[in-house]
């Protein structure tokens, strides 16, 4: 990925929004090798476990084209074990990506997440909402930002290669 790209990676409950340009990678290619096969796993299978963590978080998700949603899920033993959501994580680089953004409103609907009515941002973007479940792992928080903003790279320098391929 040589050319500039800006992300803008948006926090649907807070409104918060940063943009993520090509220098947040600080990773390179490693961050690639690394990732893909994860989302590549999560995209075909019920859970894939997340590396880098404790083995009680997975990643589950869906495409349609250029554009995703992936669920960053957590397991504990207060919930018997059981896959929980934590964040939902929006990717909108394609036609498909109103609908994407539609969708993390109704799931927040669905789950009673408070979240603020903002503006779908330019693609590509990153949107994530927090699931009122992440309270029981306070943990994940201080690596779930870090994660939303490598797996919208990951998931650009894969569909372009896919779309170049």
């Amino acid at each position: 990925m040589n050319e500039a790209i800006v992300i803008s990676h948006i926090t649907l409950n807070s409104g918060h929004n940063r943009n993520s340009t090509t220098a947040d990678n600080i990773f390179g290619d490693q961050l690639f090798d690394a990732l893909v096969p994860v989302v590549r796993k999560a995209l075909t299978s019920k859970h894939a476990i997340i590396p880098w963590v404790e083995d009680r978080y997975s990643l589950t998700g869906g495409c349609e084209g250029r554009d995703s949603i992936f669920t960053v899920c957590g397991r504990s033993r207060l919930f018997g074990s059981k896959w929980v959501p934590i964040v939902e994580v929006g990717i909108g680089a394609g036609e498909n990506d109103a609908e994407i953004w539609k969708d993390l409103y109704l799931i927040a609907e669905d789950t009673q997440s408070e979240v603020k009515v903002l503006d779908m941002p330019a693609r590509p973007w990153c949107a994530v909402l927090i699931y009122p479940s992440s309270f029981w792992f306070p943990e994940s928080m201080t690596w779930l930002g870090d994660l939303e903003k490598c797996l919208a790279w990951t998931w650009l320098h894969m569909t372009k290669e896919e779309k170049n391929g």
